[in-house]
């Protein structure tokens, strides 16, 4: 399954969150997924308490793992 039809097939639209969500559960990096991936991915988000859910939303934002998150401020936003 590629990126876009992983969004067509869940009905959402692609954004660099959605594409950051399917990145992680591309365990190979192949830029698809294979049944595998998906299965553990589903399993993974299904079977998640709240401290894996959260842990998922951290490595979600952690782009570069650096094991930090950091804020770009724009000009005129809080």
């Amino acid at each position: 399954m590629s990126v876009e039809e992983f969004h067509q097939y869940l009905g959402v639209p692609q954004t660099k969150f959605s594409e950051r969500v399917f990145g992680i559960i591309d365990l190979d990096g192949s830029g698809e997924l294979d049944f595998l991936e998906f299965a553990v991915g589903v399993w993974n988000y299904c079977t998640y308490d709240t401290r894996l859910i959260t842990k998922l939303a951290f490595d979600i934002f952690d782009i570069d793992r650096k094991v930090r998150v950091e804020s770009e401020r724009k000009e005129g936003c809080l």
